[in-house]
């Protein structure tokens, strides 16, 4: 049995055939999970989001910007700033489709 408030020490592997609970958890080194993930509050990374065997594809976060990369190009970049902006990286070679109302304002 275990009792609450005690510490478990390894050298090695835990298993669990069953589910593990606690209160919060703290991994220092990488963690890998081989199934779905489920987030009940917020989920914050310190990062990028990238793509597993495909390094150059992800999300990229700054400070007030979003960006979508893959294949190493930076196809749509989020801006908050003065003034905010949407950007497209790479060259549109076909459509883009939207609907409801869309509109513009400035010059160019």
């Amino acid at each position: 049995s275990f009792k609450a408030g005690s510490h478990i020490t390894a050298s090695g592997n835990i298993s669990s055939s069953g589910v593990i609970t606690g209160e919060g958890l703290v991994i220092s080194d990488d963690a890998e999970i081989t199934d779905d993930l489920s987030v009940g509050g917020v989920l914050s990374v310190a990062g990028d989001i990238q793509h597993i065997g495909d390094t150059d594809t992800k999300i990229v976060f700054g400070t007030d910007s979003i960006t979508f990369r893959a294949g190493a190009t930076e196809l749509l970049s989020l801006t908050e700033a003065s003034p905010d902006t949407i950007s497209f990286g790479a060259a549109i070679s076909s459509h883009i489709t939207a609907s409801g109302n869309i509109s513009g304002s400035g010059t160019g």
